[in-house]
């Protein structure tokens, strides 16, 4: 194998890694976005008294 193969196989390798690495930021930012919109709604639902009330009957 030649240099200039080489440094092709060097350079594909390190545009994945880079990708996998872009991707698994954006899906943390998106699942990190998501637990604090869940948790908004949860505060909201408290401050209304729906969370946190006995269940009648009960």
């Amino acid at each position: 194998m030649n240099e200039t193969e080489q440094a092709k196989k060097v350079r594909r390798l390190t545009a994945i890694i880079y990708i996998l690495l872009m991707l698994f930021l954006v899906i943390g930012t998106l699942y990190s976005e998501q637990r604090k919109e869940q948790a908004r709604e949860a505060q909201k639902l408290a401050e209304q008294g729906i969370i946190g009330q006995p269940i009648k009957g009960e």
